[in-house]
């Protein structure tokens, strides 16, 4: 198979002695790198398939990895673990809970869960959720976990209250947290360093570097081998995922990191044309913190990338709109999609589809896995899995309503915490007295014959046999007003049985392994083969591709994103990393390649100047054609691209000039004699009180008086 790679691939392919980076750029064929090199290491370098760790960031990504082996190797390789980080450290941590006080049968709590359970923190501990967002507490808490740090090392007295009643829920619940996946595997092989030598990895290999937070760096450092046998690849300019923890550095250290590291560049571009290229590589080499790479795009040199501006953001919907009509009369709707940097800008764009009457999915609704009624039988089965699951009980201990009220629900509580122990051991104990207790014990006896069943049947009968016992049927079906929903929710479940009977063939383990993948399904997941067009973040992107992309929005206040003023250096985004977010959008594309902005936006019903992104002023005009929307009041008369608009039409009002040619339009480029080139952000008064805000690409935010500034501008 190495034959069919260039030379630097099968360079990086065949690579012999030390760690190994590869810095492959946008389409140059890393997939097909790693996993051949993969193969390189069993046929060639004669390695034990169980002595290789191959991990990445999606399911998606594992899957492709994993079919493409499948291939190379002539079928399933045993032993050979390929998958995401999140799920190697769910089967270790399934192998050696104990070591970290846990029952081998855990549940691992989803983002609703979490939230659940710091609502009822906030409860017990008499806080305001006004004032401490249970959210906001979650969200800080996976910052924690990633970052490897201590909740109780906290300085904030309230926060270490929260935090530790926030451990002490989960483990009196036996469960864990998504983040817990990464930390509580690296905690265990500091505390046990053996397990490190008893899981024997002779090579590791990483996909995406890029993206790896401070927990998963850590953990590669415990599992990489003393010889050096660690490959990764990735791409500086496509770390997009800070906000979620993802260091670059680990990428532009990693030389540091893996002393006598050998660095290969894959620099041939196999997805987009040559004017698409050469923009987003325009656009991206203006960061400093790069190692940088001169891509060639291996194909035509295509047609040059489209930048239009419009008055408005409901105008450049319409815009987007009429293009995307055109363009659907020579290309399939699934081969094109639209990017924005906020979930916001999607409103006016789906309006404006709906009305044209084109098909479209916006990738960011409500995962299989969250759907209720597959919530409600997962709870089901993990409490078939592990009684002591007290959120799983709570969900369907009334569903289907079976009369168990909130007071008999709260009197079964308060007799779990007398008791010391989980509600199912409170109903193991009789339960409680009064009304509600023979529907307790019912239910104790459905669960308790389901669990015997448990045993003995796959998961597919088994989930069946749940279906049926606790009369879920009706229950989905005996809403008239659901109508038509009611008949889709059953098609869901059926899709769940039909994903149950592909773990069948496990045996006793496959009702955990199925409960285990639901645990660890993402939201790329859902890109599926729909005949329709893609609305998504520019985050959500990263890793696919299209004939045609839209990126939108591309101004100032959203790309880069007016967060960049935020006091919150945590969450705030950095001007290089946004720069990098629109080279990933740009390289999304094969083909066709369109930019627009709007010259105003409205935001939580407030009318903004917005204007074109200073990213958009890198682009080189060899390669790009841009127009402005110029809009009559009465008429609606448009032109583009330099076609002369009817006599009728206004020339678009001119923006307020100082000191000659100057402008103070927000977007507008201009030069400061001391601090360089910035963008205007606003400005304010008139005549010689006017003042302008402007963000200098060196020194950063800076409000001065335009009478005194000597700004000039920039073409």
């Amino acid at each position: 198979m190495t034959h069919q790679l260039n030379p630097e691939q099968h360079a990086a392919v065949t690579h012999v002695g030390g760690p190994l980076l590869i810095l492959a750029g946008a389409g140059s064929g890393k997939t097909r790198v790693i996993t051949q090199r993969i193969v390189h290491l069993i046929h060639e370098r004669h390695l034990a398939p169980e002595r290789i760790l191959a991990v990445t960031f999606t399911n998606k990504a594992a899957r492709e990895m994993r079919e493409r082996l499948v291939v190379a190797l002539g079928g399933e390789v045993r032993g050979l673990y390929v998958g995401t980080f999140h799920a190697w450290g769910l089967g270790f941590l399934r192998r050696h809970a104990r070591l970290l006080g846990l029952s081998p049968e855990f549940t691992v709590l989803d983002r609703a869960d979490q939230l659940t359970q710091m609502a009822e923190v906030l409860k017990n501990l008499r806080l305001d959720e006004t004032r401490f967002p249970k959210q906001r507490l979650v969200a800080r808490i996976s910052r924690i976990k990633n970052g490897l740090e201590d909740a109780e090392d906290s300085a904030n007295p309230i926060w270490r209250r929260v935090g530790k009643a926030y451990e002490e829920r989960l483990k009196a619940r036996n469960a864990l947290d998504f983040d817990d996946l990464l930390a509580r595997p690296v905690e265990a092989l500091k505390q046990h360093p053996e397990l490190t030598q008893r899981l024997g990895y002779e090579h590791v290999l990483v996909d995406e570097y890029q993206d790896t937070n401070h927990a998963q760096a850590a953990l590669l450092r415990l599992l990489a081998p003393a010889s050096g046998g660690i490959t990764v690849v990735g791409d500086e300019d496509q770390s997009i995922y800070a906000f979620r923890g993802a260091k670059v550095d680990h990428i532009l250290h990693f030389e540091k990191t893996f002393p006598g590291t050998t660095v290969m560049r894959l620099e041939r571009n196999y997805r987009s044309t040559a004017a698409i290229l050469g923009a987003a590589s325009a656009v991206v080499a203006a960061n400093r913190n790069r190692l940088g790479k001169a891509l060639r795009a291996e194909g035509a040199p295509g047609e040059p990338v489209e930048i239009h501006g419009a008055p408005s953001g409901e105008a450049e919907a319409d815009l987007v709109g009429r293009l995307i009509a055109a363009e659907l009369k020579t290309r399939e709707a699934c081969e094109v999609a639209v990017l924005y940097r906020t979930n916001a800008q999607a409103r006016p764009i789906e309006e404006v589809l709906v009305r044209r009457g084109v098909p479209y999915i916006v990738v960011k609704g409500l995962r299989f896995y969250d759907r209720r009624e597959i919530k409600d039988l997962l709870a089901y089965l993990r409490l078939l899995l592990n009684p002591d699951d007290d959120l799983a009980l709570e969900r369907v201990i009334n569903v289907p309503a079976r009369g168990i009220g909130m007071a008999t629900l709260e009197a079964l509580r308060e007799r779990a915490q007398t008791l010391a122990t989980s509600l199912w051991g409170a109903l193991e104990e009789g339960g409680t007295e009064g009304a509600g207790a023979g529907r307790l014990a019912a239910f104790h006896g459905l669960l308790a014959r389901l669990r015997g069943e448990a045993a003995r049947l796959p998961p597919s009968a088994l989930l069946r046999l749940t279906f049926k016992e606790t009369g879920y049927g009706p229950h989905l079906g005996g809403d008239e007003e659901e109508g038509d929903n009611a008949k889709a929710r059953l098609d869901n479940v059926e899709a769940l049985v039909d994903k149950a009977a592909s773990f069948d063939a496990l045996g006793p383990e496959g009702l955990r392994a199925l409960v285990d993948e639901a645990s660890l399904a993402s939201d790329a997941d859902r890109l599926g083969e729909a005949k329709a067009v893609s609305l998504m973040t520019l985050h959500n992107a990263k890793g696919l591709e299209f004939d045609t992309v839209f990126v939108t929005g591309v101004e100032e206040g959203l790309l880069p994103h007016r967060g960049l003023e935020s006091d919150d250096e945590d969450t705030a985004p950095d001007v290089e990393e946004e720069r990098r977010l629109l080279y990933v959008g740009m390289t999304r594309a094969r083909h066709r390649l369109v930019l627009s902005y709007a010259r105003r936006r409205r935001f939580l019903g407030r009318e903004m100047d917005q204007g074109p992104s200073r990213f958009l002023d890198d682009i080189p005009e060899a390669l790009c054609r841009r127009s402005e929307e110029r809009k009559d009041d009465e008429q609606g008369v448009r032109s583009f691209f330099g076609v002369a608009a009817p006599a009728a039409v206004a020339a678009t009002p001119a923006p307020p000039r100082e000191r000659g040619e100057v402008s103070f339009r927000a977007g507008s480029r201009v030069r400061h004699p001391d601090y360089g080139p910035g963008n205007v952000l606003s400005s304010e008064g008139s005549g010689d009180s006017l003042k302008v805000v402007v963000r200098f690409d060196r020194v950063g935010r800076k409000k001065l008086a335009a009478k005194f500034a000597g700004l000039t501008a920039i073409k």
